[in-house]
């Protein structure tokens, strides 16, 4: 009876350990893969590269890019939500939980985020603005009051990645703010949402998604119209291509992942994410298939 009694509790225990529900483990180096075509966040293990959902629902309808704000705190961009205005989200990445950050009424399809040092989000939207050509929204991340914080200039319908440097200023890509349509890439005043040319053409076609080394003087760019990395020197706006065609094809986001590689995401027929020596600008395939459908935006998990 005893020896019984003995194994139901053990089988007993061991059925409470399986239900106990697996969370997600924050590992510093993880890639966050904003798809449009799962209409979900897919987290990419930087170790083994294994895919995993870790948000959908909650209106989530085409995630791009964005930052992280804490260890399982990801805000990220949705150009489609409610709608087809767009949106700014908040998901943990430990529960899948995702909340409305802002879905302020100017937006017309958010495409990328930047955590400025007060913990206020730069959000950049390709469509909004005065006369529809692009505009940064200054959103709280506690009360969700969006304010406009720079539009039009030189922008021209296609500002889609941001990112913040050391000296707060803002780096915006846009697609057609260079000459005859090229792209360019600009310095905003984080203040007074002044614009000017850190550099434009050359090498850049369609600029979509960007990402800063850690000293912040220089950008890495994915160039989905000439199929590319470029390298800008942000004091002088010198450009660098550092990888080109390839495995690339239609690079949408670029990410600098914590090895010192780049992470890029391409959204086109063959849904991958590539990492690149930026050095070299050696590829390889670190994902693809499976559960990516239409990866637009990349974010890689902090050390802290």
């Amino acid at each position: 009876m005893r020896a019984r009694m003995h194994l139901i509790l053990v089988g007993a225990a061991c059925l409470v350990v399986l239900l106990i529900p697996a969370t997600a483990q924050a590992n510093p180096g993880d890639l966050y893969v904003g798809d449009t075509g799962a209409h979900a966040v897919i987290k990419i293990s930087h170790k083994t590269g294994k895919q995993r959902i870790v948000a959908s629902g909650h209106h989530l309808s085409d995630p791009d890019s964005g930052a992280f704000a804490g260890k399982h705190k990801l805000f990220i961009t949705d150009y489609g939500a409610f709608g087809g205005d767009g949106a700014v989200f908040r998901v943990n990445t430990k529960t899948g939980h995702v909340g409305t950050v802002s879905k302020d009424p100017r937006f017309k399809g958010p495409t990328d985020l930047a955590i400025a040092p007060d913990g206020k989000l730069d959000v950049v939207d390709p469509f909004a603005g005065t006369d529809l050509l692009g505009a940064i929204f200054k959103v709280n991340p506690q009360s969700g009051a969006t304010s406009v914080l720079s539009e039009d200039q030189h922008f021209n319908g296609g500002p889609l990645g941001i990112a913040v440097l050391p000296n707060e200023k803002l780096l915006v890509a846009d697609q057609e703010a260079g000459p005859g349509g090229s792209g360019a890439l600009l310095r905003v005043n984080p203040t007074t949402g002044h614009q000017t040319f850190v550099t434009k053409g050359g090498h850049l076609a369609d600029p979509y998604g960007l990402t800063l080394a850690p000293n912040g003087k220089t950008a890495f760019l994915a160039d989905e119209g000439n199929d590319s990395i470029v390298r800008v020197k942000v004091d002088s706006g010198a450009q660098k291509v550092v990888a080109h065609g390839g495995k690339l094809d239609f690079p949408t986001d670029v990410a600098l992942g914590l090895d010192g590689k780049l992470y890029v995401v391409n959204d086109a027929t063959n849904p991958t994410v590539l990492r690149i020596d930026r050095s070299t600008g050696h590829q390889k395939v670190f994902a693809s298939g499976h559960k990516l459908v239409f990866p637009e935006g990349i974010t890689v998990q902090p050390r802290s």
